[in-house]
């Protein structure tokens, strides 16, 4: 019996996109670790961000990242925020839940493309 560890490969959930709204919803039944890339271009005030999960698969609420800052990124409220051009990664553990999907709730400005990596 192998104990090969499940994984996802990178999935896109916003493709460059200028608008808010929140990205496709992906299966995450049975993964525990989740990480979020967001790619930020023409930046000069940003973003919010929040994942969100679902154990039923259509009610969301947020969940709480690991990561609690870093520069340019401001975690809040579970909410975090892109404030420059960049590559942001945020992390979750031992995540629970049946869905995720990554909302864009606020834009002012910039253009972001957002990745979910999941595994067990």
């Amino acid at each position: 019996m192998s104990s090969r560890r499940k994984k996802s490969s990178p999935e896109t959930t916003h493709a460059a996109v200028t608008a808010s709204g929140t990205g496709t919803a992906l299966t995450a039944q049975g993964m525990k670790n989740i990480s979020v890339q967001i790619v930020a271009t023409s930046v000069s005030s940003g973003g919010v961000f929040a994942l969100e999960g679902s154990l039923d698969g259509t009610s969301f609420g947020v969940l709480t990242p690991k990561t609690t800052a870093a520069a340019n990124l401001a975690v809040s409220n579970r909410l975090f925020t892109v404030s420059a051009n960049g590559t942001y990664i945020l992390e979750y553990e031992n995540v629970s839940v049946k869905d995720v999907q990554v909302n864009l709730s606020t834009r002012t400005d910039g253009t972001y493309t957002v990745k979910v990596w999941m595994s067990d």
